[in-house]
């Protein structure tokens, strides 16, 4: 279905690629290096923008400027093809503008054999990320220039490339829109949810508290007194017992929907005893109690559709709601808004690494509605992830295309037309 969506135009059986010559691509491209102006010449909001490895890799959000001479300067286009070598060495990128720091080079060409797109496509390529990564060396920060003179590959002519890059391209728009729908319907439900707990779904009047504005028939709860039991932190576990045995939620599981993927879980050998002491049960919730990163720590997820016993990693706490009170959609729901990821983050302590405590989330205190306006909000909200989870699966479908088709038509397995 989707193959036809796009429009492709290839012969779909493999053919000869004695045509295809081999290049060093030295010999067809200059790596320009970037510069470094210094930290003295760094500021915040004048001059040219300069662009990090850091940037490009991490999409770190704090721009940067210099106020040096742009002669002294390597810039660039959104229309460059850049790669990093520093850092984090092999990514890609295009669509930044600005200067350059040393860590990340310019593609030039030297050729008008060559086209430009196609370069940027076999840079991303399995094979030449593997002699990249093969020439890499550091043991705090990694280094890849000794991997640009092996660089090579097999080139078609220029219109062949021209058509591989034509399809390739195709795929890219498609996966960057559905990037983009997936963002804005994640704004979307952060919209409605700074709505839904600030207005609800009876219109009436609202009232000030300690958590903001609320409706009047609201009260305001610390999260203990909706648990049925004791809060725990889950089972320690050594790297020896992962492999086989129970269903294991980890850290790095509470960052994806609201709803734990069991399919994405890892396994862990622990005795009965720990299993019944940290089995999970239906309509739990799970926080971060440690993260390496302070925006992480306390994420949230809901424990449904148990299929067998699953267990949960000592840097979560696990919190069972009692259903007479609060539905547990609703309740975490609330602390992935954004209104309570600042609360709870504001609760955490950073110090090698950012914790937040039993006692800490505890007395986080919520908005609770009836149990029934609990279920409207919950529903209206499931609406939307229903939305973000098909989205996300048909971006996956588009991933999954453009690598297999990266593969065949850079390698010669498919030929585009």
């Amino acid at each position: 279905m989707f193959l036809r969506t796009l429009d492709f135009n290839m012969e779909t059986e493999t053919t000869t690629i004695k045509d295809w010559q081999k290049f060093k691509l030295i010999d067809i491209c200059d790596f320009i290096r970037g510069s470094e102006p210094g930290t003295i010449n760094y500021n915040r909001d004048k001059g040219t923008k300069f662009i990090r490895v850091s940037d490009v890799s991490k999409g770190v959000r704090e721009p940067l400027f210099t106020n040096i001479d742009t002669n002294k300067l390597v810039l660039v286009k959104p229309e460059d093809v850049l790669i990093t070598m520093d850092g984090s060495p092999g990514v890609v990128v295009r669509g930044f503008e600005g200067a350059i720091s040393s860590g990340i080079r310019k593609i030039r060409l030297k050729s008008k054999d060559f086209d430009l797109n196609f370069i940027y496509f076999l840079l991303q390529t399995e094979s030449l990320q593997d002699i990249i990564k093969l020439h890499s060396s550091g043991v705090t920060i990694l280094h890849a220039s000794k991997s640009i003179p092996n660089l090579q590959a097999i080139f078609p002519n220029l219109q062949e490339q021209k058509a591989i890059v034509k399809t390739l391209t195709t795929i890219k728009d498609a996966i960057t829109g559905q990037e983009n729908l997936i963002a804005k319907l994640k704004e979307l439900k952060q919209s409605m949810m700074q709505h839904l707990f600030t207005h609800g779904i009876k219109g009436e009047k609202t009232k000030m508290t300690e958590i903001g504005e609320v409706p009047e028939s609201w009260q305001i709860v610390p999260i203990n007194s909706l648990s049925s039991n004791e809060m725990r932190n889950g089972a320690f576990v050594r790297r020896g017992q992962f492999g086989s045995g129970y269903l294991f939620a980890n850290v790095v599981d509470m960052y994806g929907g609201l709803y734990l993927d069991y399919k994405k879980l890892d396994r862990v050998n622990i005795s009965k005893k720990e299993i019944d002491r940290f089995i999970l049960k239906d309509g739990d919730l799970l926080f971060v109690r440690s993260s390496l990163k302070r925006d992480g720590v306390a994420q949230c997820c809901v424990v449904r559709n148990l299929q067998e016993r699953v267990t949960y990693d000592c840097h979560l706490i696990r919190v069972e709601i009692n259903n007479s009170l609060a539905i547990p959609e609703f309740v975490a729901n609330y602390w992935r808004s954004e209104h309570g990821r600042r609360e709870l983050i504001q609760r955490s302590k950073t110090t090698t690494m950012t914790t937040i405590n039993q006692d800490g989330l505890g007395a986080a205190y919520m908005p609770l509605p009836t149990l029934k306006e609990q279920e409207g909000i919950a529903n209206a909200l499931y609406s939307i992830d229903q939305n973000i989870e098909m989205a996300e699966k048909k971006l996956s479908v588009y991933q999954n295309l453009f690598k297999t088709l990266l593969h065949e038509l850079m390698s010669g397995e498919r030929r585009a037309k």
